[in-house]
């Protein structure tokens, strides 16, 4: 009987029973549920004899292959705790997270090697676990040379439900990211939940560009595919081009991805001449906007879309609305159906809030971390009673259906009057000439912040500072149109494409 909370228990039972069924496909290699339970089996075999115990923090840092389900799974059978990291960060922000989390050991794609050479972390690196070819004079261990050593018998640690089972960090978009501690059971509620949202059944092919080590791949859709036995596809890193060449090659029914992810795929100079009509359904996160989902309507007319809110505090268990619905509630992410979570609204003295009012968006759900790592004042704030406060700003409709407005921090205070910074965003996108808005609040003397807006243009579009300001009249009020418009080119970004406004900050 599987364990409800323990994701080995579960790659376990479906390999016994359903072994030969396609679990992961990578680059026109399947591997079946018997397969990757044996590649788990003997890298966890592998790695003991390496060194690595119940309770070490393995971080890995791997382009979205199956060595990376592969790591994940074996280090757990072990009952070691697995640090995901962003493989588009460079040398300091990678040693701030291996510092952070305390890691061990650490497993790294060749490719990123020469990022990981510019760090300087005592004991850790003398012994990294390289995927791939190691390179002349790199003093380490190769992957492939666990595997082989291996024993295709394994060992399984006895790991409780409630214990840490990884360390994601946050995208950091404020500042400094955050690990935060999610237990085993946090990564199955996780699953149920997307399994619930997704509808993921028996024929699917799910597809998901959201990066391996975020939180949505590497807990909910993934381990969501393992409970429905449905293949999983992966792809090494993001290109249009190969998005739509997997759709269409391997019929996916299910596709998830960020909104901009999104964008550049419908732009994508061939994706009116592809045959996509295997797909189902399409989830998009981090704040799609409705015009472009009903673009993308109008491309897949016989596809659903929805838009997902969740977080990797909640590892990420959150709110999801169709497409049929948000056009009778634009600007809403949605709601979470009871049985998995709930929300709330609330003021600063943690009072809900009637339907219509703005407030803190908090939290509860089985998703939900243990904490942040090592950091008990921050967890102090962000966790009370239960509840994870999650530092947006937002609204409830009489129907339970959730709005956000913008983050807490970004709320802007000019001369004691409330500027939301998403509802600044919106007006200005409503102009022809807007791509893209980043609205920040900047010090002023008199006023203590003011509203500055940062532009980017469509292609050859051309519009004036003034022109913009004048757009906005009329449609804000004169406290909340911004009195400085800088233009850029792109913006800087994580890697799910959300912007990093503290970077815009001067």
């Amino acid at each position: 009987m599987i364990e409800a909370n323990e994701v080995i228990s579960l790659l376990q039972d479906v390999a016994q029973k359903f072994g030969n069924q396609p679990f992961l496909i990578e680059e026109g290699h399947v591997y079946s549920f018997a397969e990757i339970e044996q590649l788990t089996n003997k890298l966890s075999d592998g790695m003991r004899h390496h060194g690595i115990k119940k309770g070490d923090h393995v971080a890995f840092c791997l382009e979205g292959r199956v060595e990376t389900v592969v790591v994940r799974l074996a280090a757990q059978k072990l009952g070691a705790l697995i640090v995901p990291i962003n493989n588009r960060l460079i040398g300091p922000e990678i040693e701030y997270i291996l510092r952070d989390s305390e890691s061990s050991w650490v497993v790294v794609d060749s490719c990123f090697l020469p990022e990981f050479q510019k760090i300087h972390v005592p004991g850790l690196l003398e012994r990294p676990i390289v995927v791939g070819e190691v390179p002349p004079g790199i003093s380490a261990v190769s992957y492939q040379d666990l595997l082989n050593r291996g024993s295709p018998v394994g060992h399984t640690a006895t790991i409780d439900p409630d214990s840490a089972a990884m360390i994601l960090y946050t995208s950091g978009t404020t500042g400094r990211p955050k690990g935060a501690v999610i237990r085993h059971r946090n990564s199955m509620a996780s699953a149920q939940w997307i399994k619930h949202v997704y509808g993921i059944h028996k024929g699917d092919v799910v597809f998901s560009s959201t990066p391996l080590y975020n939180a949505s791949s590497l807990n909910g859709v993934f381990i969501a595919c393992m409970m429905v036995r449905v293949p999983f596809v992966l792809a090494r890193r993001f290109s249009p081009r190969d998005v739509l060449n997997k759709i269409e090659q391997l019929r996916v029914t299910v596709y998830s991805a960020s909104a901009p992810m999104m964008v550049m795929i419908i732009n994508h100079e061939s994706f009116s001449q592809r045959n996509l009509s295997s797909l189902r359904l399409i989830t998009l996160s981090n704040a799609a906007r409705l015009a472009s989902m009903e673009q993308l309507h109008e491309s897949l007319p016989n596809t659903d879309i929805f838009h997902v809110y969740g977080f990797t505090e909640s590892s990420p268990v959150g709110a999801h609305i169709s497409l049929e619905n948000m056009r009778e509630r634009p600007g809403s992410c949605g709601r979470l159906n009871p049985q998995f979570g709930a929300f709330r609204v609330v003021d600063e003295k943690q009072r809900d809030l009637p339907s219509g009012q703005i407030g803190e968006v908090i939290h509860q759900s089985g998703g939900l971390m243990r904490e942040y790592y090592n950091k008990s004042e921050a967890t102090r704030k962000a966790i009370k009673n239960g509840w994870f406060y999650t530092g947006d700003l937002g609204k409830m409709d009489d129907d339970g259906y959730l709005y956000i407005v913008g983050r807490l921090k970004e709320m802007i205070n000019r001369a004691g009057e409330k500027v939301y910074a998403q509802e600044v965003e919106q007006v200005l996108l409503q102009h022809p000439a807007v791509v893209e808005v980043a609205v920040i609040g900047i010090s002023h003397e008199v006023l203590g912040e003011e509203v500055k807006a940062f532009i980017v243009l469509k292609k050859g579009a051309q519009v004036t500072e003034e022109e913009l300001i004048a757009h906005c009249k009329g449609k804000l009020a004169h406290f909340k149109i911004p009195t400085k418009i800088e233009f850029k080119t792109e913006f800087p970004r994580n890697s799910l494409g959300k912007i990093l406004k503290y970077k815009l900050v001067p």
